[in-house]
C-alpha cells in the first residue's frame, strides 16, 4: 500500500506540473510576468496594407513603445508593402554586432558611439536618418533644490533605472553625484525596470527623488525650483534607418519622426528645431 501511495503521489506532482506549463504557454502575454518571458516587443497591423513584409523596429526602452507603434501602423506605413510592425526593447547590452551587420531591424535608435563600438563601420548598413539635438538630464525632487550634498539625501530615497546603460536614467545621476561626494546608499535607493514606473513611483511618494529630462508628460510642470540639473548630454541620440530600405520609405519614415517630435507639445519645448536635423531625404 505504500509503495501505491507514493506511485499516486509521483502522478499527481507530474499532473500539476504539466498543468502549471500549459497554463503559462497557454496564457495571454500581458498576463506572464516580464521575467518570466523576457517580454519585449509588440507589435501591431498596418492599415490598408499592400504588401506582406514586417518593419522592424528597435529601441533601447519601453517609453512610449505603444504610442510609436500605433503612429508606424495608422500613420507612417498605411497603404504600403508592410503588413506587420514589430517594436523591441530588448536590454541594449543584448544588441550585438549580428544585429547589425543582417539588419535585423529596419530602424532602430542609438548612439554613434554605441554603434562603433559594436561595428566601426556600420555606415555601410545603417544611415544616420534623424539626430536629435542635446538634453540636460536633471534630478526632480519633492523638496526645493538649491545645491546638493549628503544631508540632501539623509533619510530620503531616489529612483534609479536598472538598465546599467541609460544615461539619464542610472549613469548621469551616479557620476555627478559622486562627483560631489555623494554616495547613495543602498538601502534607499529604488530600482525600476521602466521609466514609467519610475515616474510613477515619484508622482505617489514613493521616492523622494528620480533623474528625468522633463520629456515625461507628468514632469512638464514641474516647479523648477524642485528641480537641479545634473549635466547636459551633447545629443539625445539617433534613429537609423537600414540601407536596405527603399530611398522613398526612408524618407517617409525620417519626415514623418520629424513632424512628429516637433508637433509634440511636450518633444517642443525641449528639442532646439534649428538643431533638429534629418537627412534620409538627400
Amino acid at each position: 500500500m505504500l509503495k501505491n501511495a507514493r506511485i499516486q503521489t509521483v502522478r499527481w506532482m507530474v499532473f500539476i506540473a504539466l498543468l502549471s506549463t500549459c497554463t503559462l504557454l497557454f496564457m495571454p502575454f500581458s498576463l506572464v510576468p516580464s521575467s518570466a518571458l523576457n517580454l519585449s516587443q509588440l507589435s501591431c497591423q498596418v492599415s490598408d496594407s499592400s504588401g506582406d513584409k514586417t518593419f522592424r523596429i528597435y529601441t533601447p526602452s519601453d517609453w512610449q513603445a505603444n504610442e510609436l507603434m500605433s503612429y508606424f501602423c495608422g500613420s507612417v506605413l498605411a497603404g504600403d508593402e508592410y503588413a506587420r510592425v514589430e517594436l523591441s526593447w530588448k536590454p541594449r547590452e543584448h544588441i550585438n554586432s549580428e544585429d547589425i551587420l543582417s539588419q535585423q531591424f529596419d530602424m532602430l535608435f542609438s548612439r554613434p558611439r554605441v554603434l562603433n563600438g559594436l561595428l566601426p563601420d556600420h555606415q555601410a548598413f545603417y544611415e544616420q536618418a534623424l539626430i536629435l539635438p542635446a538634453y540636460t538630464v536633471y534630478l526632480y525632487a519633492h523638496i526645493p533644490l538649491q545645491n546638493l550634498s549628503s544631508a540632501t539625501f539623509y533619510k530620503r530615497s531616489i529612483g534609479l533605472l536598472d538598465d546599467k546603460r541609460s544615461q539619464s536614467g542610472f549613469l548621469i545621476p551616479e557620476i555627478e553625484l559622486r562627483k560631489k561626494g555623494i554616495s547613495l546608499d543602498n538601502n534607499n535607493t529604488r530600482w525600476f525596470h521602466h521609466r514609467n514606473d519610475l515616474v510613477s513611483a515619484f508622482l505617489s511618494g514613493r521616492v523622494d527623488f528620480i533623474p528625468a529630462i522633463g520629456i515625461e508628460p507628468e514632469l512638464s510642470k514641474w516647479p523648477r525650483e524642485k528641480r537641479i540639473e545634473l549635466k547636459t548630454i551633447p545629443s539625445a541620440g539617433s534613429w537609423y534607418l537600414s540601407n536596405a530600405l527603399p530611398k522613398a520609405i526612408k524618407c517617409k519614415t525620417s519626415q514623418s519622426l520629424l513632424a512628429k517630435m516637433q508637433q509634440s507639445p511636450v518633444m517642443s519645448q525641449l528639442l532646439d528645431h534649428g538643431k533638429l536635423n534629418s537627412y534620409a531625404c538627400d
